[in-house]
């Protein structure tokens, strides 16, 4: 869905109030104070077409000396860079939502359908978390094929093994806390609370958490609380790793020329 705007020439333009996406402006002020760097990203090298309205990038100006294949296969590398960051960005946008309908079914009068929306919502979240770091993964797998074949191809290593370290926090979490909780809960008043220690399971070695030794917890805190802190968790985690990205691609397009045109 495209969101409607009016062509404003000669002025800087802004995330989220100058996307033409609806999902972005929709979730753009709810996400940015805890994830700047997702907006400065697409300020610094996607952008807008405002001549057509529509959802294309601001173009790349290549050296003169740069071959049309080379150009075709930056271009379609850039395209892909710009789907993996948007989809980042749907995949957070879905955590929240699965937040705040979780809150909602929460309020809601106890029923078996409410139950069932209420865990759907917990375990949803999850699954849209551990995507936000899958395509964090993917962005730095993309941007090291903007770096010039001739040359020394950045690998980015330490940050990749932070982001499959923060990717498997969530991986545990979802493993080993959320499918038991349906069963392995406490309910008090009108809200669901889990174990607030998670063991994690290696099914290799045959370790496994179980409804039982969950269930046997001293510490419990509410789910929408848990939903809340690891919702900010994560987006402090992406914000640092993508300001570390802003930098590793501002140097690899610097390093070949390559320059953004940012056309209001």
């Amino acid at each position: 869905m495209r969101v409607e705007l009016s062509p404003q020439p000669h002025v800087t333009i802004k995330f989220p109030q100058d996307t033409y996406d609806a999902v972005e402006r929709l979730y753009g002020a709810k996400i940015c104070p805890y994830f700047p760097n997702y907006g400065k990203f697409w300020e610094l090298f996607i952008g807008r077409d405002a001549s057509t309205n529509s959802h294309r990038w601001y173009p790349f100006q290549f050296p003169p000396s740069t071959a049309a294949s080379e150009k075709k296969r930056i271009s379609k590398w850039r395209e892909e860079l710009c789907m993996a960051h948007y989809s980042l960005f749907c995949n957070l946008a879905g955590a929240h939502f699965q937040s705040e309908e979780l809150k909602k079914a929460l309020a809601e009068s106890k029923t078996q359908e409410t139950f069932f929306k209420h865990w759907e919502h917990f375990e949803c979240f999850y699954i849209r978390i551990g995507n936000c770091f899958y395509q964090m993964q993917h962005l730095w797998d993309i941007i090291p094929k903007f770096a010039d074949s001739h040359g020394s191809i950045p690998q980015f290593s330490k940050q990749k093994a932070l982001v499959k370290k923060w990717h498997e926090r969530f991986k545990i979490l979802r493993d080993n806390l959320v499918h038991y909780s349906r069963v392995a809960h406490r309910q008090m008043e009108n809200a669901y609370y889990i174990p607030k220690r998670v063991r994690p399971g290696d099914i290799k070695k045959g370790v496994m958490e179980l409804w039982s030794s969950q269930l046997k917890r001293k510490q419990w805190q509410r789910t929408d609380t848990r939903l809340r802190i690891d919702l900010a968790f994560a987006e402090r985690a992406l914000n640092r790793i993508h300001g570390m990205l802003i930098r590793e691609f501002k140097k690899i397009l610097s390093s070949r020329g390559i320059k953004v045109r940012r056309v209001p």
